[in-house]
Order: structure tokens, then C-alpha cells, then sequence
């Protein structure tokens, strides 16, 4: 497992590339580290080389949902978050953590994609 993560002021975009199997605990880690710098105006999340399976066992989506985001992205009232979910178990996980956040009444420019180029596309932003 890894999560790693590059945050490129110039063009407001951090992106967050997840390989094998993750923890909540680990993208609470990831959340934390970029928020404690200024943060950018947009979010990448890549979860296409992640396996869901720790998180979904584990039952910290709603942790993850409602305690971090509420934290740490009221901080960032602009900007969109995109999530690239190639499988189809990341895409019901992700569309389940946004249904997680509009019961909680926590509003974010969130989308999810299948594909890497659409999630920049609509990010408005390069690599």
C-alpha cells in the first residue's frame, strides 16, 4: 500500500494517487498533510491502483465522510474534487461517500470518473 501525493500551487491542483490496500487511516494521513498547508483550489484523487476492500471491511467511510471533510474542507470554500474510480466497486464506494457527505449536509464540487483524462477535463487543470 501507498498513498502519495504532489500539490502544485501554480496550477492549484494536488492530486493523491493511491496504490494497493488502503486504510481510512491513511487518507485521514494524506487529508491532514496537504491541509496543513495552504490548500489548493482543486483535488485529484486517484484510486484507479487501489483496492477498497480494507475500507469497505472496515467501515470508516462515514469517518472519513463526515468527521475529516467537515474539518478540513470547510477550510476550502472553491474549487472541485475530482475522483477517478476505474472499477466498479471504487465507483459504488466513492457515489456511496457522496451520499454520505449530502446526508451530513456537507456540500463539495465532487464528480466521479472512470477516466483519468475526463477528471482533468473537468478540473480545468494539467498534471
Amino acid at each position: 500500500m501507498s498513498v502519495a501525493y504532489k500539490v502544485v500551487q501554480s496550477t492549484q491542483l494536488s492530486t493523491i494517487i493511491a496504490r494497493g490496500k488502503i486504510s481510512s487511516d491513511e487518507i485521514v494521513d494524506v487529508i491532514e498533510s496537504i491541509y496543513k498547508f495552504m490548500p489548493t483550489n482543486n483535488l485529484l484523487w486517484d484510486f484507479r491502483y487501489a483496492d477498497p476492500q480494507p475500507l469497505i471491511i472496515s467501515n470508516d467511510l462515514e469517518n472519513i465522510a463526515v468527521n475529516f471533510t467537515r474539518t478540513y474542507w470547510n477550510l476550502k470554500n472553491i474549487g472541485k474534487t475530482a475522483i477517478v474510480a476505474s472499477t466498479d466497486l471504487w465507483f459504488s464506494f466513492v457515489r456511496i461517500f457522496m451520499k454520505l457527505e449530502e446526508k451530513k449536509k456537507i456540500s463539495h464540487n465532487i464528480q466521479t470518473f472512470r477516466f483519468m483524462d475526463e477528471a482533468i477535463n473537468w478540473l480545468g487543470s494539467e498534471r
